[in-house]
């Protein structure tokens, strides 16, 4: 009888240390999965920002082109 009790008491702390090992092991993969999201929500922060200021420049130089186009019209010296 004892002998049985101290087997299931084994069984019993080894499946303990398994589940640890496992919840460990999938707190390391959640961790990595947040900063892979983190990378990738950085890089498309850093996208979306690069594409906005290539609209503004291209804005801007159109804006610049209506203005030269609308002095040119008008006679006005050319910038």
């Amino acid at each position: 009888m004892v002998a049985i009790e101290r087997q299931r008491a084994w069984a019993a702390k080894r499946s303990l240390a398994a589940q640890a090992r496992r919840y460990a092991a999938w707190e390391v993969l959640a961790a990595e999965a947040r900063a892979a999201r983190a990378t990738v929500d950085r890089d498309r922060f850093a996208d979306d920002v690069s594409l906005w200021g290539s609209r503004i420049s291209a804005a801007a130089g159109t804006v610049q082109w209506m203005a030269l186009v609308a002095a040119h019209a008008e006679g006005g010296a050319r910038p």
